[in-house]
């Protein structure tokens, strides 16, 4: 009795499992993963004043073109390159390295900002590589000429979707200071 009851049970589960796996041949679609879920946008790049003098500040926005939802706590690195192209051999490679708790939804924007202190990579200060003139002084500050830079910039948000990178951009950089007798 107890030989026939098991048997009973085993064929219950095996027709119930046939049903359920039978149930439906209808195939799920493939799903495509794109090369870059993630790309950089809106980039702009701007002069001002900080705690610390004369400042370029870039942001970008990390936007998820993916239909599927970025979340968790994130190590971002990378790097914000900028270059005097009249000067190669002024330059400056800034890092980027910050953690942070991301969520992008399908659309979704990130910002991302780095801040440039106009010192190079060898420690000058771009301030006292720029041509100032003595006909441009305006209530005791005097302006150098507008010098073109480039700037282009490196990151990983998430490690699953690769490097970012955006650039090069160009920018123009006006200089100033406070005027002295060397100006005059």
């Amino acid at each position: 009795m107890k030989l026939l009851w098991h048997r009973a049970l085993a064929l219950q589960t095996l027709l119930a499992s046939s049903l359920l796996i039978h149930s439906c041949g209808e195939q799920l679609p493939t799903r495509i993963v794109p090369a870059s879920p993630l790309t950089i946008s809106d980039v702009f790049i701007s002069q001002g004043t900080g705690e610390n003098g004369i400042q370029v500040t870039v942001s970008a926005s990390v936007r998820n073109d993916f239909d599927e939802t970025f979340d968790g706590v994130v190590a971002v690195t990378g790097e914000l390159h900028i270059w005097w192209p009249r000067r190669p051999d002024v330059e400056a490679h800034i890092p980027l390295a910050f953690t942070d708790q991301i969520r992008l939804a399908p659309g979704g924007k990130y910002r991302v900002e780095q801040v440039w202190l106009l010192t190079t990579d060898d420690g000058r200060d771009v301030l006292d590589l720029l041509v100032f003139s003595a006909a441009d002084i305006h209530f005791g500050v005097v302006y150098a000429q507008p010098e073109t830079f480039v700037a282009s910039l490196r990151m990983t948000v998430f490690h699953e979707t690769g490097l970012l990178s955006t650039g090069p951009r160009e920018f123009t950089l006006q200089g100033w200071r406070v005027i002295s007798d060397n100006d005059l």
